[in-house]
């Protein structure tokens, strides 16, 4: 189950390329449909043109017909000086001026145009283009063309084509990210899970080093070399934990049967002579213990106080040290008679 918590870095990561994913082609959507726009206003400009260019020819004297031929330019309507209808297309025929425009000096403003919501004998908003012919004697003539309102985007098809592909190009790359997050994670929480389970008695588990992903075969390795001196300090405690044990086993030995012996005979022993040989033996176990301890911070390369050492004594107190072990043993050889 994928864990879309805020602290998840498959969530947050997938959400932050949605988000720069959706930025970016929103930004491109704008630019297209911009341009989209400005083509189909150039598109229907042209339309007011070619539907000009298509009633001067006809609109001289005599010639205009009251009602024009209908085309694909859009309602068109002829207005003499007087802003009276002379011809129309057939939709407007019999209806008022579609736009009544200012007067303007002739020799300015060819070609004016106005947007009315909605013109005159129509319906909808329509931008109506105004141009000027002088073939008439009587003044200026007005050629009025109707074309549809173009919106900044263009049309309704431009406009659903950019939507639909900034949401799928959006959704590919937010589910592209997810799903490499999620086989990248996939091996982290595989190291995660061998972690877990190692314990003291599976010291010698590794965890899984994937192939691919520098990163991750790096942390891998790193996490493998750490349990390698893990279980080489464990084996070390173990081997320590095992020489203490031998070594302190003996000493302890021997002083519970000198003392076992001493109490069974409390008349026949000599006390100054056994509580010697005990602090003896208690003697030996604290000098095997500042060894053991020595030799434990050896292992841990620990720093150590460097002091001279008279070998001639060192010498003489381990003679003496076996002597008395040695006497020790053949007083519990030669046990008294009848016993």
């Amino acid at each position: 189950m994928p864990n879309w918590n805020r602290s998840s870095l498959r969530a947050r990561t997938t959400l932050a390329t949605g988000a720069v994913a959706a930025l970016v082609c929103i930004g491109f959507s704008v630019l297209f449909l911009m341009f989209a726009g400005s083509k189909e206003t150039d598109d229907a400009q042209a339309r007011a043109t070619a539907g000009w260019a298509r009633v001067l020819p006809i609109s001289k004297p005599g010639r205009l017909p009251a009602v024009l031929p209908d085309g694909h330019d859009g309602p068109i309507q002829v207005l003499d000086t007087h802003n009276r209808v002379a011809a129309a297309t057939p939709k407007l025929v019999g209806k008022p001026p579609m736009a009544i425009f200012p007067p303007t000096p002739p020799d300015r403003d060819v070609r004016t145009q106005r947007t009315l919501c909605p013109p005159a004998g129509l319906k909808g908003c329509m931008t109506i283009v105004s141009i000027k012919i002088y073939t008439h004697p009587d003044g200026v003539w007005l050629i009025d063309v109707a074309i549809p309102v173009v919106p900044w985007y263009g049309s309704s098809t431009m406009l659903l084509l950019a939507i639909g592909a900034s949401v799928l190009i959006t959704t590919m790359m937010a589910v592209g990210v997810f799903r490499a997050v999620g086989k990248t994670l996939a091996l982290v929480d595989a190291i995660r899970t061998e972690l877990a389970e190692i314990t003291a008695t599976g010291l010698d588990r590794r965890v899984p080093v994937p192939r691919k992903y520098e990163e991750i075969k790096l942390l891998a390795e790193t996490a493998n070399a750490t349990l390698d001196r893990l279980e080489g300090a464990y084996q070390q405690l173990r081997r320590f934990t095992s020489d203490a044990s031998h070594d302190l086993r003996s000493p302890i030995t021997a002083m519970r049967a000198q003392v076992e012996e001493a109490l069974m005979y409390p008349d026949d022993t000599d006390w100054p002579q056994t509580t010697t040989a005990v602090l003896a033996g208690i003697e030996r176990l604290q000098a095997i213990v500042t060894d053991l301890l020595t030799l434990d911070r050896l292992d841990a390369n620990a720093p150590l106080t460097r002091e001279s050492t008279d070998l001639a004594q060192l010498v003489g107190n381990v003679v003496s040290l076996l002597q008395r072990l040695e006497s020790q043993t053949a007083e519990r050889i030669a046990a008294p008679a009848g016993v």
